[in-house]
């Protein structure tokens, strides 16, 4: 089964431990901020997917090893039908690894993938031309808070199938330069989720 692994980074840690925990045979697509045309953020996970060579698409961050990504994988294969966009035919739910002690209220209507998720490769496109509409509808977002946010709304908007395999994280993923550790953090993800939650409610009225 062809793979596409997506790693998104600042470019100020080492590697190896996630790139060497993954199968061998999976490509690797690594999004170093540090060196793109400008900081990503978060959404260089997406740039990544968009530069993938295959199909299914892995994800996760660059803090933590995910002791089994296959099984990620096995579980969006075995959840799989099919909705269409453009014209094509793919699988449009994503498959998120959402341990135990995340899954508390704050996560009820989207998911983490930081842990590692799985998607086709036309999924994000999908979201987020959604959640632009034809318009341009929430373009507003579509600066330093949506860098930083858009995985909340790529699983906000998206068929959610949540695991729970094992990972650990690695030394720096409690460094004080890490996202999760501003104290602006959580207050400006709870902002950013009541916003697409309004889109997806005024989306989903008749």
């Amino acid at each position: 089964m062809n793979v596409s692994a997506v790693i998104v980074t600042r470019g100020d840690v080492d590697l190896s431990p996630v790139l060497n925990s993954l199968p061998r045979h999976w490509e690797k697509v690594v999004v170093d901020n540090s060196r793109e045309p400008q900081d990503f953020k978060v959404y260089g996970r997406f740039v990544g997917v968009q530069r993938a060579s295959h199909s299914i698409c892995f994800v996760q961050d660059d803090d933590c090893v995910i002791e089994q990504p296959q099984e990620l994988v096995d579980a969006w294969v075995d959840a799989s039908s099919l909705e269409e966009h453009n014209g094509i035919e793919f699988p449009a739910h994503v498959v998120c690894n959402m341990p135990a002690n995340f899954r508390h209220s704050f996560y009820q209507e989207h998911a983490l993938i930081g842990f590692g998720g799985v998607f086709h490769k036309h999924t994000p496109d999908a979201v987020f031309r959604r959640l632009l509409g034809p318009h341009g509808h929430m373009t507003r977002l579509l600066n330093n808070e949506f860098l930083k946010c858009c995985d909340i709304a790529f699983t906000a908007l998206s068929p959610r199938v949540l695991v729970d395999v094992p990972y650990r994280d690695l030394a720096w993923a409690s460094a004080p330069n890490r996202m999760w550790t501003q104290p602006d953090h959580r207050s400006g993800r709870a902002e950013f989720l009541r916003r697409v939650l309004a889109f997806k409610d005024k989306e989903d009225r008749p």
